[in-house]
């Protein structure tokens, strides 16, 4: 069992460069961001894992369907025209295929599941 807790402290993140590789746009600097993957592969079917970034703001096109939980930080959503500020314990969900803004506004850290 993997317990993700707001705030707890989340080892062996390794440096990801996840932004690049999903072809997100990105605004100003590009955010330094790493992941630690818990179960599954991002290659597929699934992958369940914990992933941080720094302050920025991009706009990310989902490959798969995901689940998110904010465990640190706080970052303004935009979809659809409807924004949202989620901080820890905020969870969201989006289908694959969205692209969401993001704007992160202090460092953040957030596990998910994405189902690819």
């Amino acid at each position: 069992m993997k317990v993700y807790k707001r705030g707890m402290p989340t080892e062996g993140l390794a440096p990801a460069g996840f932004l690049r590789a999903a072809n997100a746009k990105i605004y100003g600097a590009e955010p330094k961001d790493s992941i630690r993957i818990d179960s599954g592969s991002l290659e597929g079917p699934y992958a369940v894992g914990v992933w941080s970034v720094e302050k920025g703001e991009f706009d990310l096109p989902y490959g798969g369907t995901e689940f998110v939980t904010i465990l640190e930080g706080r970052v303004v959503v935009t979809h659809g025209g409807q924004s949202h500020e989620l901080g820890p314990g905020d969870t969201f969900f989006t289908p694959k295929g969205e692209t969401v803004h993001w704007k992160v506004l202090e460092n953040l850290k957030k596990a998910f599941i994405v189902i690819l």
